[in-house]
C-alpha cells in the first residue's frame, strides 16, 4: 500500500520543518504525546467494620 502523494509531502514539510528549526537527532524510541495529562488516582474508600460485642458481655454489663 502506497502512502498517498500528499501524505508524502505534508512529512517531508515537517521533517523540513524541523531541521530548519536546528533538530538534528531524535532522542527517542518512538513519539511521546506531551499534552496528555494522566487522570488522577481514585483512591479507595475505607470502609467501616462493625464491632462484635459478645451477647454475654452487654448481659453482664447491664446487670453490674
Amino acid at each position: 500500500m502506497n502512502a498517498a502523494p500528499h501524505d508524502i509531502a505534508a512529512a517531508e514539510s515537517l521533517l523540513a520543518f524541523w531541521r530548519d528549526a536546528g533538530v538534528e537527532a531524535c532522542y527517542e524510541d518512538g513519539p511521546v504525546d506531551r499534552t496528555y495529562v494522566a487522570p488522577l488516582a481514585v483512591k479507595a474508600v475505607a470502609k467501616a467494620t462493625a464491632s462484635v460485642t459478645p451477647i454475654n458481655a452487654r448481659a453482664a454489663d447491664a446487670v453490674s
